[in-house]
C-alpha cells in the first residue's frame, strides 16, 4: 500500500484522546505507526509481527508497555490481536481497508474476511458527501458568527451556500458573507450579488426615467 487516509481532525477522535490520556504521546505514536505497518507490511488491514519488532518500531523499551497499548486498542474494538503458533502476533484492523489508497482498494484482492471496498464511483460520491459535510460545518459556524440568528439554516439553505463555495471558493464566499453582514443584508441573494458583481452587490439597472427624477429634471 502506498498511502492511507489520515484525517486532519484525527486528534479529536475520542479513542485517540483516551489513548493519549492513558499513555501520553506514546499512545499516539503507537496507533499511527501501527497503521503505517499495516499499510506497508500487511495486507487488507492484517499483518503478522513479533512483539520485539513491533516494540522497536514504536520505540518502546518494555514489552509490557506494548502489551498494555495493544490491549487498550483491542478492548476499544480498534484492533484484534491473536498469538500464532510460531510466536508471532496476527494484528488486524478491519476498518483499515476503508482508508487504503485506490490502487490497493480496487486493483488488489482483499482477504475474504474483510468487506469488499466501494466501487470507484461509490467512493467518489462518498468523498463528495464528506466534503459537503466539512464545508457545511465550517460554513454554518461562519454564518452564525456574522449573521447571528439569520445564520441558523437548515440543510437545504446551507447546500446552496456549499454550491457557491464550489463555484467561487470558500474564501470568497466567506468574505461575501461578512460583507453582507456589514450592510445588514443577510441573504443568499445578496451574497450572490457580491460574488457575481466582483465584490459589490449586484444592483438592478436604473431606468432613464428614474435617472431623470434623481437629477431633478421635470418629466
Amino acid at each position: 500500500m502506498k498511502w492511507f487516509k489520515h484525517m486532519t481532525n484525527a486528534m479529536e477522535d475520542l479513542f485517540i484522546k483516551d489513548l493519549e490520556a492513558e499513555f501520553g504521546d506514546s499512545g499516539y505514536v503507537f496507533w499511527f505507526k501501527t497503521l503505517e505497518l499495516l499499510g506497508a507490511q500487511g495486507e487488507a488491514g492484517s499483518m503478522d509481527i513479533s512483539e520485539n519488532v513491533w516494540r522497536q518500531v514504536i520505540h518502546s523499551k518494555r514489552t509490557d508497555h506494548l502489551r498494555r497499548l495493544y490491549t487498550f486498542a483491542t478492548q476499544r474494538g480498534k484492533l484484534k490481536v491473536d498469538t500464532l503458533s510460531n510466536g508471532l502476533l496476527r494484528v488486524k484492523c478491519e476498518k483499515f481497508a476503508e482508508y487504503a489508497d485506490n490502487f490497493t482498494r480496487y486493483q488488489k484482492p482483499l482477504k475474504s474476511d474483510f468487506k469488499a471496498p466501494l466501487s470507484q464511483e461509490e467512493n467518489r460520491k462518498e468523498e463528495d458527501h464528506i466534503h459537503d459535510d466539512e464545508f457545511s460545518l465550517s460554513l454554518e459556524q461562519h454564518l452564525l458568527k456574522f449573521w447571528g440568528r439569520e445564520g441558523k439554516m437548515g440543510w437545504g439553505a446551507l447546500s446552496k451556500f456549499v454550491d457557491l463555495i464550489k463555484i467561487h471558493s470558500k474564501e470568497k464566499v466567506f468574505v461575501a458573507i461578512e460583507e453582507a453582514a456589514n450592510h445588514n443584508a443577510k441573504s443568499l441573494a445578496y451574497v450572490k450579488g457580491i460574488l457575481n458583481g466582483n465584490g459589490k452587490k449586484k444592483t438592478e439597472p436604473v431606468s432613464a426615467l428614474a435617472l431623470a427624477r434623481q437629477s431633478g429634471m421635470k418629466v
